[in-house]
């Protein structure tokens, strides 16, 4: 019978346990913590790294988890389970695994999938000094996602308006629209925010300290929510026959690449994904892992409700508004740049995140 332990009911469980096996593994631990907010409990609110094989190593294979905050859970236990399985003993030399823990931990620790300002993470990472991506298929998609009211009927509406949406533009258009990330609207869904969050900050950080001297580098973002019951898929979004798709099918075989599994008929454009800002000498194969969680009726409404319930929560005043473009900027390639004064750059930038939102700079 499979080990459930590793499963946590609370982002203060689940951090426990992944420190807990990162260093009973041998692993070397660190804290990137937020400057300021806290959990349910007043926890403290932080992506943990553990580096598990030379801190040095040529080829570096990074696992995330908790992009999407509430998804955590899953990715936090597949984890603690790769630790505690003594995976570490079986590297390759001049090879590390390194794991970043609870990329949005406010969406973790709050059973959010968005960041304390109602931003998608994984629509985030975009040049915030540049004009944002151009989603004009969302502003009919905004009114049959945003009712007035939150309860059974208004959902079961919500999916009849979407429904009507896709057969109207068809299913690329669609996706794209309703999914592909937007800068327009703050109290909307897959909201990529008007300026960079700090957990955009800490990964690119940390990828900078942990993973950016690797010859060869990789990530998988661990995800959940969508795909057939208890099984999982990949989603690999470098475009067909480009050098990067090539690998991930080398790597991890045809599975890869071939979408098997997936409920989604057609990908959707997402201009702000983390992993098109993983940047190294030679970064190679990014791509997401998800484990289907409920079935999908059951999966689009519980999301839903969630939407109404995160935005009814937030204090008035709290959902962003427009700001000053480059407020909270890191310059565009910041995780290729290894020298002093791109890490000083990073520091002025977590100074500003630091200081709070003071207004428009």
């Amino acid at each position: 019978m499979a080990d459930l332990s590793v499963f946590s009911d609370s982002y203060l469980e689940a951090r426990g346990k992944f420190i807990d096996a990162a260093r009973g593994a041998g692993a070397t631990v660190y804290e990137y913590r937020h400057p300021t907010l806290k959990g349910p409990d007043g926890e403290p609110l932080c992506l943990d790294m553990a580096v598990a094989g030379p801190e040095n190593a040529e080829r570096v294979l990074v696992a995330g988890s908790g992009t999407h905050g509430i998804e955590g859970y899953s990715g936090s236990a597949a984890q603690s389970a790769w630790l505690a399985s003594g995976g570490i003993r079986r590297l390759p030399k001049r090879t590390a695994m390194v794991f970043f823990h609870a990329h949005n931990p406010w969406g973790f620790a709050h059973k959010a999938r968005g960041t304390e300002e109602n931003v998608d993470l994984n629509r985030n990472f975009v040049d915030h000094g540049n004009p944002y991506p151009a989603n004009p298929g969302y502003a009919e998609v905004h009114p049959i996602v945003t009712p007035a009211e939150w309860n059974d009927a208004s959902i079961a509406g919500i999916f009849r308006g979407l429904d009507a949406y896709r057969q109207k533009v068809g299913e690329k258009p669609f996706s794209t629209a309703f999914n592909g990330g937007q800068y327009s609207h703050a109290d909307g869904i897959y909201f990529g925010g008007q300026r960079e969050q700090w957990a955009n900050y800490a990964f690119r950080e940390a990828v900078v300290k942990h993973v950016a001297h690797a010859k060869h580098a990789s990530i998988i973002d661990l995800h959940t929510g969508i795909g057939p019951w208890m099984e999982h898929i990949y989603l690999c979004f470098h475009k067909e026959g480009s050098p990067a798709r090539e690998r991930a099918r080398a790597w991890w075989g045809e599975r890869a690449v071939n979408l098997a599994g997936v409920t989604h008929k057609a990908l959707a454009d997402l201009p702000g994904r983390a992993d098109r800002r993983f940047r190294c000498s030679d970064a190679q194969g990014a791509g997401h892992l998800d484990r289907g969680g409920v079935r999908h009726p059951q999966a689009r409404r519980g999301a839903a409700r969630q939407h109404g319930r995160a935005l009814a929560a937030l204090p008035r005043g709290e959902v962003p508004g427009a700001r000053a473009q480059g407020a909270c900027r890191i310059l565009r390639g910041v995780l290729s740049e290894r020298s002093a004064v791109a890490r000083r750059r990073a520091r002025a930038v977590e100074g500003d995140l630091r200081a709070g939102d003071q207004g428009d700079r």
